[in-house]
């Protein structure tokens, strides 16, 4: 039932574009870093159910839009903060960005604040919706067997993306 890890990329790649998170123990959650201009990333999240292990234990990933979009707007507000100085501190700054996060998350069908443009995925055209918070943006699509999120500080002009193996988009180096 596995199937190879997949990323989803702008269409033509960019010359300037890495993997900046790529489990290797079959998860299907994979980030790649776009480095412009604009810089942004695209995460891309494989729906594969809701499976269960050998004590009875069930693991998934949270494939609803309204998770979705809080994760992106988490992404978008983690990457465009500095960590607090004090560890208590970071605590309750990483508590307030989920709280806004879940907060936009859940308002993700509500067209004054994530307005719907479209994408294009190997010649298929999507919804993405798409927040613009100070930080930047932070953007949302469900393309059927996999959900995608993007964030960076501006939205790129070209929205044409394909899917491809992750074992044929370049790693950073170590």
């Amino acid at each position: 039932m596995d199937t190879p890890a997949v990323v989803v990329i702008p269409d033509p790649p960019p010359a300037a574009m890495s993997v900046v998170a790529a489990t290797r123990d079959g998860a299907p959650d994979h980030s790649v870093r776009i480095d412009g201009p604009p810089r942004y990333t695209i995460r891309t999240i494989e729906r594969v159910g809701q499976r269960i292990d050998d004590r009875g234990g069930v693991h998934g990933v949270p494939d609803d839009l309204k998770s979705t979009a809080a994760l992106a707007v988490k992404e978008l507000l983690l990457s465009a903060t500095a960590p607090a100085p004090a560890p208590a501190n970071e605590l309750v700054r990483v508590q307030a960005m989920d709280a806004e996060a879940k907060q936009l998350g859940g308002r993700v069908f509500d067209a004054a604040v994530w307005p719907v443009t479209p994408i294009e995925v190997d010649g298929t055209r999507f919804a993405l919706w798409v927040t613009t918070l100070p930080e930047g943006f932070a953007a949302v699509a469900d393309l059927g067997p996999r959900l995608l999120t993007m964030h960076g500080p501006l939205v790129p002009d070209a929205l044409t993306f394909t899917v491809r193996p992750l074992a044929e988009t370049p790693l950073p180096a170590d």
